[in-house]
């Protein structure tokens, strides 16, 4: 069983004028029956009456600050007194120590808070889109979003407290309305409490109001079994009444909680840090993880979506979101992963179903076949699926999902450039490769072409293509038979010719080359990732070729113009939606104005191709963003001045950067971008000592 205690802290109207935090906060209980919450309440009013006592103060009156009709404090010292001593000893109260070690709590405390800040959730401040009924900037719409999504975190998205057994104890809120800001509020559709002459009193928070978003969301979540004791939503009462009193012993708590989170962010006006500074503070008063805080902004939005897919065991799509968030913003990301994440991870480690694990290595293994998710996240991913995947593949023997398990550990591998692990990783994939279709495994040789590739072992590579080719051959003449009316698209036969190219390509055989990939281009129909890909191969091609005239139509084919300005506004703007995909059409976009344009350029079309790239392309990781940087600094050098020599060296740092712990191709790709600068510095031909070709110069 649990209760909830809720009340707030800072300004939650006239957002722009106060840079302060606010916060939703208090006190959650867990307890086995109803006799230990009344346990609990009668030890909390002995707690606030002992305090009040030994201060010389009034319980319950100087538990808070008081105020008269003018809003002047009429028990400053007294209320002060009392909230620091009860502050003091909140550890030993909340955790049955010291001198309540007899007298221990019937349950477990924990503090909760929701912190935000004026920038909020920003779809809900979006003017031109958003009903003023919900607009976060106006009215007491921020308190209500705030106090109504404070229940739904501690219960819907709450990975360590389970229990369905609910009492909530929710303090109202009014706000006093002067004249020039009561029709914003009154837009907003509250309810108006009382009137006088220079002001008006509306209601922000009711018991109808509370009850209607609950149920709203358990209609929309995938927990509709929790039950309620009771929603109790008042006024705090700070007059004696012991009964009244007594059954307010949570809230008074909360109200004191309050009180010491306001203390410890004085001086925060932003949500990230401030939750920081909460967390470790709150730490020496309960254990760490019985500390619970979220933040109200977008980092909160993002960590909610991946939840829903938590829940919902789609756990390639929980651990990418995870890996996007604990690399966005690190104050953020540092309460979420101390308080969330673990026990998000802990839960997939120890409780995922057999067939949840299948689609997520499934969908793993999709997204590195299809470049769609970068090394790092990949990894990151893999790491935590791997040890339980394969503990529940060998019970239940499952071996087609060993199979995509180390299909993506070798793709992992092998975009990483370890060519020792890749070449183990492909071992394994061929214990398991009886278990998935011929054309699966021709791919998975495909990939491992590439990998002898990057080891530079070309001979091997095209052996390994030519010989895959034939197989493939043989599958194709036999689905123009079964099949006839789709014998014009033969993806994986087009795939591995495309590879087949790639092998002539690094040998400098570049007729041999670019016929592959011409045929390739034909038996791909209508698939656009596939075309795109294989374009991308080409244009390289024709650069290494020096075919300036082929690059150039076929450029405007693969970047959507045939005006280069216009190519690459059209890779920038899209850089946000696929930053992987888009990384490569920029690469060979630069490499192409470098190699074949650059001699013909002015000094003009050069900067202005800089400054893009510099607005976009800020210490980007992974390859082949290293690639990117290198051309950028060629260019730079180009235009010969000091301000852009200097770029032009910044640029090569990061490159260097954007390699973490280079090994195999990649450590000889960073090896040959220095050679290459130094060349370009020379004023040589920046290809000269190169010891690398076709695409990975």
């Amino acid at each position: 069983m649990i209760t909830i205690a809720l009340d707030e802290g800072g300004h939650f109207e006239n957002l722009q004028n106060d840079a302060k935090c606010m916060f939703i906060g208090g006190v959650v209980f867990v307890y086995k029956d109803e006799a230990s919450r009344r346990s609990e309440l009668k030890r909390l009013q002995n707690f606030f009456e002992a305090v009040c006592e030994k201060e010389g103060c009034s319980y319950p009156e100087d538990l808070h600050y008081n105020r008269d009709y003018s809003e002047k404090i009429i028990n400053l010292n007294q209320a002060k007194k009392v909230k620091d001593s009860i502050i003091k000893l909140l550890p030993d109260f909340l955790n049955g120590k010291g001198a309540w070690l007899e007298n221990s709590p019937k349950g477990k405390y924990y503090l909760y808070a929701l912190v935000g800040d004026k920038d909020g959730i920003k779809s809900f401040q979006e003017k031109s889109k958003i009903s003023n009924l919900i607009d976060d900037g106006i009215g007491c719409n921020r308190y209500e979003h705030m106090a109504y999504r404070s229940v739904e975190n501690l219960l819907f998205y709450n990975p360590r407290i389970k229990d369905t057994d609910i009492r909530l104890d929710l303090a109202t809120r009014v706000v006093p309305a002067s004249s020039d800001n009561e029709k914003e509020i009154k837009k907003t559709g509250h309810k108006k409490l009382k009137e006088s002459e220079d002001k008006s009193i509306y209601e922000a928070t009711s018991q109808a109001s509370f009850r209607a978003a609950i149920a709203t969301m358990l209609q929309s979540c995938n927990k509709q079994d929790i039950q309620f004791d009771d929603v109790c939503v008042e006024s705090i009462y700070y007059h004696q009444n012991h009964p009244h009193n007594l059954n307010q012993g949570f809230l008074y708590l909360s109200d004191i909680i309050c009180s010491l989170y306001d203390g410890i962010l004085q001086g925060y006006n932003k949500a990230s840090a401030a939750a920081e500074k909460l967390w470790l503070s709150c730490t020496q008063y309960v254990p760490q993880n019985n500390v619970l805080i979220w933040t109200y902004n977008d980092f909160d939005q993002k960590y909610r979506e991946m939840y829903r897919a938590f829940e919902n065991e789609d756990y390639y799509k929980t651990l990418k979101i995870m890996y996007e968030l604990s690399n966005k913003d690190k104050k953020n990301a540092f309460v979420y992963e101390n308080l969330w994440f673990s026990e998000i991870e802990k839960e997939i480690l120890f409780k995922a179903p057999a067939d949840s694990l299948k689609k997520s290595i499934e969908q793993l293994d999709s997204a590195l076949e299809s470049s769609k998710i970068t090394v790092s996240e990949a990894k990151f991913i893999y790491d935590l699926l791997k040890p339980l995947t394969e503990e529940l593949c060998e019970k239940n023997n499952i071996q087609q999902v060993l199979y995509h398990l180390y299909k993506a550990e070798f793709a992992i591998n092998n975009h990483s450039g370890n060519y020792l692990a890749s070449k183990k990783s492909f071992e394994k994939c061929k214990k398991y490769a009886q278990y998935v279709t011929v054309e699966e495994y021709l791919e998975l040789r495909n990939m491992y072409s590439v990998c002898l590739c990057d080891a530079k072992e070309f001979d091997v590579a095209r052996k390994l293509a030519e010989e895959t080719l034939d197989w493939e051959k043989m599958l194709v003449e036999i689905k123009e038979v079964v099949f006839p009316e789709k014998n014009n698209v033969h993806i994986h036969y087009g795939r591995t010719l495309s590879q087949l190219a790639q092998c002539y390509a690094f040998k400098g055989e570049y007729e041999k080359a670019i016929k592959n990939f011409k045929d390739a281009l034909k038996l791909f129909g209508e698939m656009e990732a596939e075309i795109k890909r294989t374009r991308s191969y080409l244009l390289h091609a024709y650069i290494e070729a020096g075919k300036d005239d082929d690059y150039r139509e076929l450029a405007e084919l693969y970047f959507g113009s045939a005006n280069q300005k216009e190519q690459l506004i059209s890779i920038l703007e899209n850089m946000e939606n696929n930053e992987i995909a888009c990384s490569f059409s920029l690469y060979v976009y630069l490499k192409g104005i470098y190699v074949l344009y650059s001699a013909s350029m002015d000094k003009k079309s050069v900067t202005d191709i800089i400054r893009k790239v510099d607005e976009k392309c800020k210490d980007k990781k992974n390859h082949p963003f290293e690639m990117v940087y290198k051309y950028a600094a060629f260019l730079c050098l180009l235009v010969g001045n000091k301000e852009y020599n200097e770029k032009a060296h910044k640029y090569i740092a990061l490159a260097n950067n954007a390699l973490d712990d280079p090994a195999g191709i990649l450590k000889d790709i960073a090896d040959d971008m220095s050679i290459q600068f130094k060349s370009a510095e020379d004023g040589g031909n920046v290809f000269e000592h190169s010891e690398l070709t076709y695409m990975y110069r």
